[in-house]
């Protein structure tokens, strides 16, 4: 089975995690990170659900009208019976469902994520080894500095600035390139927080001056 990747906007879109557990948690703390607007359905709900504001909590059995009108549906239960379903209800009305013990029941997977800002790196192994995509993304967070969140949000905004300044195209991607590069990470950080603004302008003027020679 072939998966397409895509990141996908839920923000203020209703969602639905069936399941109570440790690993519905783990979900529901992702969507409601993303800002959905969510609902959780199960018999017994950890405790610990309570912690997500705004979130609504049905303490009873699914239903497959829980599944109306939501944008997409989270099988997370311990029961393989309840998650198949819970995809069976999806199907029959085209919303998306990920079934977190069935991969190839559902629509889509959550692939293990690494997030840093605006910078997200996601690992997945199409449901075959998820303990391995969890490996992978431990090591690479060893891997990424402390400041990458930091670091993303310098790029954007040389991005914007760089359009505004620069008019060709071939230089703004050499900008570009060069700080996004080990070196440009080097030099942005052993910059002083507050003299990045005049280091950049100080890059920008540089090469808007090369670009009229």
């Amino acid at each position: 089975m072939r998966w397409y990747p895509v990141c996908i906007k839920i923000e203020q879109r209703p969602c639905l995690v069936v399941g109570g557990g440790a690993v519905a948690l783990a979900k529901a703390r992702n969507l409601h990170h993303a800002g959905a607007s969510l609902a959780v359905v199960a018999p017994a709900i950890d405790e610990t659900f309570d912690e997500l504001e705004g979130v609504i909590l049905h303490k009873r059995p699914f239903a497959s009208a829980d599944v109306e009108m939501m944008f997409l549906v989270i099988a997370a239960t311990d029961c393989p019976d309840v998650n198949r379903d819970v995809a069976r209800a999806c199907a029959a009305r085209d919303i998306l469902c990920c079934v977190v013990d069935q991969p190839q029941v559902g629509d889509f997977i959550v692939p293990a994520a690494i997030e840093r800002g605006d910078f997200m790196l996601l690992v997945a192994s199409g449901g075959s080894a998820p303990a391995l995509s969890r490996r992978i993304r431990r090591e690479l967070e060893e891997w990424l500095p402390p400041d990458f969140a930091e670091y993303v949000a310098f790029l954007g905004i040389a991005r914007q600035r760089a359009q505004s300044c620069v008019n060709d195209t071939d230089t703004r991607k050499r900008l570009a390139t060069w700080l996004a590069s080990p070196e440009g990470y080097a030099a942005f950080a052993k910059t002083a927080l507050e003299e990045r603004d005049q280091w950049l302008d100080t890059l920008i003027k540089e090469i808007h001056k090369d670009e009229q020679t």
